[in-house]
């Protein structure tokens, strides 16, 4: 079909890397292409390929969703808060009742500000985005590309995605 190429793929092998008590890990199959393939101005370089998937328990995958949701709870929990004070200080012809609630809209402020650096692993959502192996193993369908020729590093080539 249009804008398909078959290339013969060698030694191919695969790895599953978990770190132990973690709720997610990563599989990743790895081929070596033994010459160049190129479609419009992106070229796949001869060499070592490497596509990797996430994986999660089904509870691991239950457990991240939730803290997920809860971080997302903070968060818009700071921005009402922020905006009600700000209301509150508009609604005030008070100075000291102006001050009282600037000075808690600016927490709110920092209070957001905090909770987004500490960052959170974002969690696919969608049951349908995974690929159910065994009793307790899902894939999530959307991966990545990876490639390194002879001597060189490792280069994010591009994404990968499971047909289900």
């Amino acid at each position: 079909s249009k804008g398909c190429q078959t290339l013969t793929l060698q030694h191919g092998c695969w790895e599953m890397l978990w770190l132990e008590e973690n709720p997610a890990g990563s599989i990743i199959c790895a081929f070596d292409i033994s010459e160049d393939v190129s479609r419009n101005n992106a070229v796949l370089k001869a060499g070592g390929v490497y596509i990797s998937f996430p994986v999660f328990t089904k509870r691991g995958l239950i457990a991240m969703r939730a803290g997920q949701n809860q971080h997302q709870s903070k968060l818009k929990l700071q921005i009402a808060t922020e905006k009600e004070e700000l209301e509150k200080v508009n609604a005030t012809n008070n100075p000291f009742k102006k001050m009282v609630h600037f000075r808690k809209a600016v927490v709110a402020n920092d209070e957001f500000i905090k909770l987004r650096s500490l960052g959170h692993t974002e969690v696919p959502m969608r049951d349908e985005e995974f690929m159910e192996v065994g009793d307790d193993l899902m894939v999530y369908s959307k991966g990545s590309v990876w490639s390194q020729q002879e001597n060189c590093d490792t280069t994010f080539v591009g994404k990968a995605s499971l047909k289900m």
